[in-house]
């Protein structure tokens, strides 16, 4: 606990050329040429904060849309996240905590959306508060604490799990934190588009949202357009159910209705 600081975000190539590392070795090589060897291994790391910063506002963006945002909204949160993120690299870069990075992320995103919704007319004014902090969430503290529980190794899973409930327990205080001053109340009308030009937005959409979060957790090239051919399987499929629902208890509803 002392020796090792809390990992803030994933590096996907580090974890790739370690893996391959070890995966090699002989039996029996001595532990300390092995620490020796990890730390001569080139492992690529991108450094590009414009990159980044596009990857998070288009990331969000995505994440507002598919949560039923308007145009207006849309705009509103890429707005919101600039600002967060710049805040946030300003605070971690100060040496603060983590967490106080989280509560400090939120509070700006929420904030910077509240006042502009007061400038900018937006219909879902709830929707484009909440989604600008949204990339905060450590994914990847839950579906590698899952998976560490899973293989029975709780003594790496359950901390990986109470970082992500501590950081939802954080963000949660910063929204609540400017919701009780400032309640924008209830959404109005959203985007709405034709069956099969959702099917195609939503499809494109998921790829490039994988793609985002390849440049954020700074995956191994070779592996964004598996990432991607992923993305876009995974949202076309839940597309088609959730559409196909939709129009099933529109059916429902409208042969019930019929019948009376």
């Amino acid at each position: 606990m002392v020796d090792y600081p809390m990992p803030v975000s994933m590096n996907a190539n580090a974890i790739v050329e370690i893996s391959r590392y070890l995966h090699s070795l002989p039996d029996g090589k001595d532990p300390s040429s092995v620490f020796h060897d990890l730390e001569k291994l080139q492992i690529w790391r991108h450094t590009n904060s414009v990159l980044t910063f596009a990857a998070v506002t288009l990331f969000t963006v995505i994440f507002g849309y598919f949560n039923h945002a308007d145009a207006w909204a849309l705009l509103i949160i890429a707005i919101a996240v600039i600002f967060a993120c710049m805040v946030r690299e300003l605070v971690i870069g100060k040496g603060h905590g983590y967490y106080i990075a989280v509560l400090v992320t939120t509070l700006v995103a929420t904030i910077a959306a509240a006042l502009l919704s007061q400038v900018i007319p937006t219909g879902t004014p709830l929707i484009s508060l909440i989604i600008p902090c949204i990339f905060v969430i450590p994914g990847f503290q839950l579906i590698n604490g899952g998976w560490e529980v899973l293989r029975n190794h709780l003594h790496i899973g359950i901390p990986r799990l109470v970082v992500f409930l501590n950081v939802l327990a954080i963000m949660t205080v910063g929204l609540l934190a400017v919701l009780l001053v400032y309640t924008p109340g209830a959404d109005g009308p959203v985007l709405t588009f034709p069956f099969f030009r959702t099917l195609v937005f939503d499809t494109i959409l998921g790829g490039l949202t994988a793609i985002c979060i390849c440049v954020l957790l700074n995956a191994p090239r070779q592996a964004i357009l598996i990432c991607f051919l992923c993305g876009v399987a995974g949202r076309l499929v839940r597309t088609v159910v959730v559409l196909a629902g939709e129009m099933y208890i529109w059916e429902c509803s409208a042969g019930s209705w019929l019948y009376r």
